[in-house]
């Protein structure tokens, strides 16, 4: 008889739901090649790697040592031990690494937020690596289908819980409103299929095609859907990649390779809140703090400057605080603006623009980061600077 191992589910910290799950059932899966090379960029969409001497041949026994058993024991998440959870570990541990190490380093800023939002929703802990698989703890990235974001939300989803998206600011980049809004949609998934595999396939692939397999195969075993070759590919390979990064991850003081990684901490912050906009161009320079600092603490901000109506609280390192309150304060008194927004139209080009808003062409061009005479691309938005002598003929024309 084959062997196998399933992973005890117990609670990971004191005052959380223990969660049922009905996904414990014992698998061995045959190996199924999957074309294609590593995952090592954190791309959502990527979730293959090479599978030479990669999977497990089916028959052969799958060691898993005591520690380890007892350390992903704490999980409420079932990280089942099957061939292709094996094969992804085997990966991350050989020509992974890599990427496992640079996930490692990029997850040290958001551990803390990330567990309090978790936490708050009464989640499991290691849904902390779901980011991982999302976008490799990167937030500038966006998919080919337009998902954006730490938890890679998509326009709809994230307009659902409440994340804004306006030519200013675009929430499903903030790492906090976007961390809340995750952890609630993730909670929805685990309510509507009481069965935490199920709801990871859901936030990767939509409620409905889960539900639609379950119709079809009469079953809510997702390793089971798996083998009637119900998920496409990259959702069959979620949740078993998902197993493998949370065990890595949770267990990795035991492996030489991760051990001494060095993971940075958030850096320290506060909140400036503005009652205008404020180019943090000129911002950075008068308070000697670093724009791409500006721009690393706030990446919701879709332009270099912040949005026309009074509240944004602009986040800033904490040492510079006082600085900023400071240069703040110098720049409106100094030589206020407002910003608009212009939306490329078909045939316009800068000098049209420019005059129309009595820009000098060279200013508008700077500020957007074009060369003089580049062409505009339809559709493309433009952050127009509006002298305060200005403003009242602009807002006529309007």
């Amino acid at each position: 008889m084959v062997a196998f191992a399933v992973i005890a589910v117990l609670p990971f910290a004191a005052g959380l739901p223990l969660v049922r799950s009905t996904s414990l059932a014992p698998i061995r899966e045959r190996a199924i090649p999957l074309a294609g090379s590593g995952d090592t960029a954190g791309s959502s969409f990527d979730l293959r790697f090479p599978t030479t001497r990669v999977f497990h041949r089916a028959e052969a026994p799958v060691v898993v040592d005591r520690r380890t058993i007892e350390r992903i024991a704490r999980t409420l998440i079932p990280l089942t031990h099957n061939e292709v959870s094996e094969a992804y570990l085997a990966h991350f541990m050989g020509k992974g690494k890599g990427t496992m190490k640079a996930w490692l380093r990029r997850a040290g800023r958001y551990l803390r937020l990330f567990e309090r939002e978790l936490a708050r929703e009464g989640l499991p802990r290691e849904l902390i690596w779901l980011a991982a698989m999302e976008s490799g703890f990167r937030n500038n990235v966006t998919s080919w289908a337009g998902a954006r974001g730490l938890w890679q939300f998509m326009p709809k989803t994230g307009a659902r819980y409440a994340l804004r998206q306006t030519d200013w600011i675009d929430e499903r980049r903030d790492p906090e409103k976007a961390t809340r809004a995750a952890a609630r949609h993730l909670k929805d998934l685990y309510n509507e299929f009481r069965d935490w595999h199920l709801a990871l396939a859901a936030y990767n692939t939509g409620a409905g095609y889960v539900n639609a397999g379950i119709r079809k195969h009469g079953t809510r075993d997702f390793f089971e859907l798996r083998r009637k070759r119900h998920w496409a590919r990259e959702t069959g390979n979620y949740v078993p990649k998902f197993i493998a990064v949370t065990r890595l991850a949770e267990t990795r003081a035991k492996y030489i390779e991760f051990r001494n990684l060095v993971v940075p901490e958030a850096e320290n912050w506060r909140r400036v809140e503005l009652d205008r906009a404020i180019d943090l161009r000129r911002l950075a320079r008068a308070a000697g703090v670093s724009f791409d600092t500006l721009r690393e603490l706030n990446p919701e901000l879709t332009h270099w400057c912040t949005p026309p109506t009074s509240g944004y609280k602009l986040r800033v390192p904490a040492s510079k605080l006082a600085a900023v309150d400071d240069a703040v304060e110098r720049l409106i008194a100094k030589s206020p603006e407002r910003f608009v927004v212009h939306h490329v139209k078909r045939g316009e080009r800068l000098t049209k623009i420019a005059a129309r808003y009595k820009v000098p062409a060279r200013v508008v061009a700077a500020r957007n980061d074009l060369r003089a005479g580049a062409r505009l691309r339809v559709h493309a938005r433009l952050v127009i600077p509006i002298p305060a002598a200005h403003e009242t003929t602009i807002a006529m024309r309007e």
